[in-house]
Parts: C-alpha cells; sequence; structure tokens
C-alpha cells in the first residue's frame, strides 16, 4: 500500500526538524538523541523532490561516516532550509507578516522564533540597534550561535550592553558600525533572510512588515556580507 504525504505536511516535518536540529558540534556525536534526530531526517529526506533527496541523504549519512572530511553539518541544514524554500514557494509563499499598530507582541513572538533558528551564525543589519535590543532579543540565541550585529546610530549605548550580556551568558558576539546602512535585514547561518519595515526594537510600535528575502536573496546577502567585511570600525568584544 503507497502512502502520500501532502506539500503542508511535509513543509511541517522539516520546519520540525530546522527547529530542532541539534548544534553543529553535537550533530557529529551519537548520543540517542542525535541518532534519533538524524533517523527522522533521513526518514523525512526520502519523501523530497530527487533534487534534494539524495544529496541530503548522503549529507546526513555522511555525519556518522568513516570519512570526515565529509560531514558537513552546516551542509545538512543548508539543504533542510532550501527543501523548506521550495515546499513554501508550492505551498504557503514565502513568510510575509503584517503587524499592526501596537502589535509589539506578535512582532516580538514572530522574531524571536526566526531568532530560533539560527545554529551557527546570525547577522542583524539595523541601524538603530542598542542596549534594548540586546535584552529583548539576544536571548534567544544558542550558545554555540555566533552573532554579528551590523549597526551606526546607537553604538556607545549598544557596545556596553553587548559587554555585559556576554560577560553573563558566554555568547560569541562582535559589533561592527558602517554609515551605509538604511534598511533592517537578519540573515540566519548564510541561508536565509528577513527583512524588517521597522528598527528590530520597534517593530510593532508602529505598523510595519516582517518579510523574507528569497529570488533577490544571493545579491543582498553579498551586499550586507560586504558591508561587513569592509567595515574599519570594529567593536571586539572580550
Amino acid at each position: 500500500m503507497t502512502h502520500t504525504i501532502s506539500d503542508e505536511s511535509l513543509l511541517a516535518e522539516i520546519e520540525y526538524l530546522i527547529r530542532q536540529m541539534p548544534p553543529s558540534s553535537q550533530l557529529l556525536s551519537e548520543d540517542e538523541n542525535t541518532l534519533e534526530w538524524c533517523g527522522r531526517a533521513r526518514a523525512v529526506s526520502g519523501l523530497l523532490d530527487a533534487q534534494y533527496r539524495f544529496h541530503l541523504q548522503l549529507a546526513i549519512d555522511n555525519l556518522h561516516g568513516q570519512a570526515t572530511l565529509l560531514q558537513d553539518p552546516i551542509g545538512v541544514r543548508k539543504l533542510l532550509m532550501a527543501a523548506r524554500h521550495h515546499l513554501r514557494m508550492r505551498t504557503v509563499g514565502p513568510l510575509s507578516l503584517a503587524v499592526g499598530s501596537g502589535m509589539v507582541f506578535q512582532y516580538f513572538d514572530s522574531l524571536s522564533d526566526i531568532i530560533k533558528e539560527a545554529k551557527s551564525d546570525i547577522l542583524f543589519v539595523d541601524p538603530f540597534l542598542d542596549k534594548e535590543f540586546v535584552s529583548k532579543y539576544l536571548g534567544f540565541v544558542g550558545n554555540s550561535t555566533r552573532v554579528r550585529l551590523l549597526s551606526r546610530k546607537y553604538i556607545n549605548t549598544l557596545v556596553p550592553s553587548v559587554e555585559q550580556y556576554v560577560a553573563q551568558h558566554g555568547l560569541a558576539v562582535e559589533v561592527r558600525s558602517s554609515n551605509d546602512l538604511h534598511d533592517r535585514y537578519v540573515f540566519i547561518d548564510g541561508s536565509s533572510c528577513y527583512q524588517s519595515g521597522a528598527s528590530f526594537k520597534d517593530g510593532g510600535i508602529k505598523p510595519t512588515v516582517l518579510t523574507q528575502i528569497v529570488d533577490p536573496f544571493p545579491a543582498v546577502l553579498k551586499t550586507y556580507e560586504d558591508l561587513w567585511q569592509g567595515s574599519n570600525i570594529k567593536y571586539p568584544i572580550p
């Protein structure tokens, strides 16, 4: 008997796997929870289109194979995210959230869920990041995830707040400044991107949108990675 699964259900499975994916270092271990996740991911991958199925199954199998050079946890995550974007295009479309005036919790809840997806690297681009942003959102970043903050206006309050947060929580954070900033973006593991109409610290105070960037994603990512690399105003956090 042949059983089928809808694209919507398959999308839900992929999103679950991305949310529950162990950190990269843990993914190479053979503890029970990691093996359980790998088994579920291997099963789900068999339901994907051929363009993702073979590569994802191979990447998962290589995690605990003999050839250590083929072990690529980040590659597994990127394949899962690519499959998710493909399924979203076929079903609900890119994430796009319209937030009404005063809906600060709706914005906060949606952005915190996006932040939790990051496993290795998260880059915030926003000229108006400040100490309030630190207290509201850095707590949702996993301990194994590197945080990069590219900002401008409130650097004098942002950096001391980040320093105190790092001293208490041990998160890896780097702050840089650029004068060429206007829009607000958050980049997740170099694989996905979301644009905010409002500054991250102010989302929901006034009407705004939170939108996933899909087609122009590679160009947008390159633009802000270049700005990050080219910034000569750096604030290393101890």
